[in-house]
């Protein structure tokens, strides 16, 4: 003859009001709920209730409940050894990073100093000038591994999409691969974003890189940018947003593309669907 309140964990049971009024409303509920039981220990249950009103009878609630605090336990433990596995890994990050940009610099100063000092023929100094190119585009990507780290924030600063794709236009090709179709759909007159151009070559490089693994020979790879997009995508992928204050940033391959499973991990960081050689494309 308790009223069910009783056995709710005290700082649940402001709960049972909102549990009352749903099943009222929608004639059944389901969830998860502390309970208490004799010994005072707490446990959690996941239950499913029917409210039943039937001519002549007092209406009642019919429902199970399963014990699930041992699975709640073990899911919190393995959240939890994730979380550190990913800590880890971004310290981690960061030291290699502190390490590979002291090399960097010492290549950086050095060619520099080369470059500025001696005389150089043509090839001499074209070579030169790649190793210095090469070696300021690792340093961007250290900046990246100290931004995971956090021990390095992200620039975000007024850019230009198009530039930052033109001038990365030949390292997208390279990762792409020989066989790739490669279109760059640019709008001109494109207004500046807010970003981190290093981010979002680095975005590019990937997103061209899985591109060429997954389409093949004779695949396509298509870059667009756009102050405007279809009213059906917007409303489809992005109906709370205002598209005057946003520039859209599209790439698009001819890949079979991912599964709804994979599109629900496509922003873990640590997450691929590759497998032996194989990639899915966008």
């Amino acid at each position: 003859g308790r009223n069910l309140r009783d056995f709710l964990s005290p700082p649940t049971r402001h709960r049972f009001d909102r549990y009352l009024a749903r099943i009222k409303e929608h004639a059944h509920d389901s969830g998860v709920m502390r309970v208490v039981r004799k010994d005072g220990t707490e446990r959690l249950w996941m239950y499913r209730n029917i409210l039943y009103t039937e001519p002549g009878v007092r209406p009642y609630v019919l429902g199970h409940a399963i014990d699930v605090t041992e699975r709640a336990s073990a899911e919190e433990a393995v959240r939890r050894s994730h979380v550190q596995t990913l800590e880890a890994t971004s310290r981690l990050a960061g030291r290699v990073a502190h390490a590979f940009n002291n090399l960097l610099r010492v290549i950086i100063g050095s060619t520099d100093i080369v470059l500025a000092d001696q005389p150089l023929d043509a090839d001499m100094r074209a070579e030169l000038q790649a190793i210095m190119r090469a070696a300021t585009r690792g340093a961007s990507v250290t900046r990246q591994l100290l931004a995971v780290g956090g021990q390095q924030p992200i620039d975000r600063i007024a850019v230009d999409l198009n530039e930052i794709i033109t001038k990365l236009e030949g390292s997208l090709r390279r990762v792409a691969g020989p066989t790739a179709w490669f279109t760059l759909n640019l709008e001109s007159s494109l207004p500046d974003v807010e970003g981190d151009s290093t981010q979002i070559e680095q975005v590019l490089l990937h997103l061209a890189g899985n591109a060429g693994e997954a389409i093949g020979d004779d695949g396509a790879i298509t870059i667009t940018t756009s102050s405007t997009i279809s009213e059906d995508i917007r409303h489809r992928n992005h109906p709370e947003i205002d598209p005057k204050d946003h520039v859209w940033l599209t790439v698009r391959d001819t890949g079979h593309g991912m599964d709804m499973e994979t599109r629900q991990h496509v922003f873990e960081p640590y997450y691929t669907a590759k497998s032996a050689g194989f990639s899915a494309g966008l």
